[in-house]
């Protein structure tokens, strides 16, 4: 923004107040305490997320869908109700959750239902929690990924 185009005192505090000040923190800092600066960098900020949403989006449901096959190849379809597979508590919380989504919204309580309300960051955690090292990772990285070489990546052997 320009001189010209500076954001009234009054324009500012709605703005502080809207978003918070704990929210715009990060930018107040990077912008010296400049609101009109440190708008320019959330809205660069917001440019940048909308940019990457898209792949992401596609990351995380094809993540999601190569995740649940490879469970369901080695642990049976209903994998996430647990007994041959040990899920630590805090995943069978997670899909506590995301049962009790699909029942509040009315929809049909099914596997796919389930599947698709459980997050990123619960998949990811099957992949990086020491806790399903040998559960998940050895047993199903070459499902997961089809196009790794596991002969090249000496950090996943």
């Amino acid at each position: 923004m320009s001189d010209q185009n500076q954001l009234s005192p009054e324009t500012q505090n709605a703005i502080i107040k809207a978003l918070s000040t704990v929210r715009l923190q990060p930018y107040l800092r990077e912008a010296n305490g400049q609101i009109d600066n440190a708008m320019k960098i959330y809205q660069l900020n917001l440019q940048l997320c909308a940019t990457l949403y898209p792949s992401l989006h596609i990351f995380e449901i094809t993540f999601r869908n190569q995740m649940n096959r490879a469970l369901q190849d080695k642990y049976g379809r209903n994998w996430y109700e647990g007994g041959s597979f040990n899920i630590q508590q805090r995943a069978q919380q997670s899909i506590e959750d995301a049962k009790n989504k699909v029942i509040r919204q009315r929809r049909p309580l099914t596997h796919n239902s389930i599947i698709s309300e459980l997050t990123l960051g619960f998949w990811s955690a099957f992949i990086t929690k020491d806790e399903y090292r040998q559960s998940v990772f050895d047993q199903c990285i070459q499902q997961i990924f089809p196009m790794l070489n596991l002969a090249n990546e000496p950090l996943l052997k």
